[in-house]
């Protein structure tokens, strides 16, 4: 992991505070500064034929700048952690606008895609080399609701460009798309969020379970709360429904419990249950 050169792990969270808390310039430009080598190696790592150095260097410069504005000292983690994931993402971003085989928008709809894709890819992959067999896919447009050709396209424009994580410990030669092996990680900010209201969650979730339908608790818990999340079609199997139905199912229950878990207050619930 990059980290800074010259700022111990107090000097950055005392110019984070600064900035966060009264917006102090000369704290900002002196985390940027001892950050932006960090921001301009992961740039030049993405840099492939067809991509401008200058136009990598300002977008990672974006993203460290975005790690900053949302950077809160006080959760735990120091900023470096918080910074790679940023300047990553928006390397990432800037790839699937601008240098994909296939281009793909930066829309809700791709952002939500792209979430699907990986959950499912977590489901179906082979655990022991990462690797996507074609039942697998074809399962995978099963979930998604997509053709096949769709997907093979969709694989194609996710892929970053060969090098943004060599050096960083990803392996050059897997199957899986560059976009994986880049952003596999959780935003920070979100991990440290959800570690902090489990608690609070736990305790609305078993309330909110207890109230429904037990059949409808059941697909929820096998959907979302299990170690390995099953699909559609396994569940469907083992109650003697249709894949439709327990699609029913689980639409219901997942409105029910988020009326449930925000009456409740607990914020955050599609991180819970996305």
């Amino acid at each position: 992991m990059h980290k800074s050169d010259n700022l111990t792990r107090e000097e950055e969270l005392d110019l984070a505070r600064r900035w966060r808390d009264s917006r102090d310039e000369h704290a900002r430009a002196r985390i940027l500064s001892a950050y932006r080598k960090m921001a301009v190696a992961f740039a030049q790592r993405a840099l492939r034929p067809g991509a401008q150095l200058e136009d990598l260097i300002q977008e990672a410069n974006i993203g460290l700048m975005t790690a900053l504005d949302r950077f809160d000292p006080e959760l735990g983690f120091g900023f470096s952690t918080f910074a790679r994931y940023h300047v990553l993402s928006r390397l990432q971003i800037h790839a699937l606008e601008n240098l994909g085989p296939v281009r793909i928008f930066n829309t809700a709809a791709t952002k939500a895609l792209l979430g699907s894709y990986f959950r499912l890819r977590r489901i179906y992959e082979d655990p022991s080399t990462g690797r996507l067999s074609e039942e697998g896919r074809d399962a995978i447009c099963r979930e998604l609701e997509i053709p096949r050709e769709q997907l093979d396209r969709f694989e194609m424009a996710i892929q970053a460009p060969a090098g943004v994580d060599v050096g960083a410990g990803e392996d050059p030669d897997s199957d899986l798309p560059r976009g994986r092996q880049i952003l596999a990680e959780d935003d920070p900010e979100e991990t440290v969020i959800r570690n902090r209201s489990l608690n609070q969650v736990r305790a609305a979730l078993a309330e909110a379970l207890a109230s429904l339908d037990p059949r409808d608790a059941e697909v929820l818990r096998r959907r979302y709360l299990a170690e390995t999340p099953e699909t559609l079609d396994s569940i469907a199997a083992s109650l003697g429904v249709s894949r439709e139905r327990v699609r029913q199912i689980e639409f219901r229950g997942l409105s029910r419990v988020r009326k449930a878990l925000e009456a409740a207050g607990v914020r955050g619930v599609a991180a819970f249950f996305g």
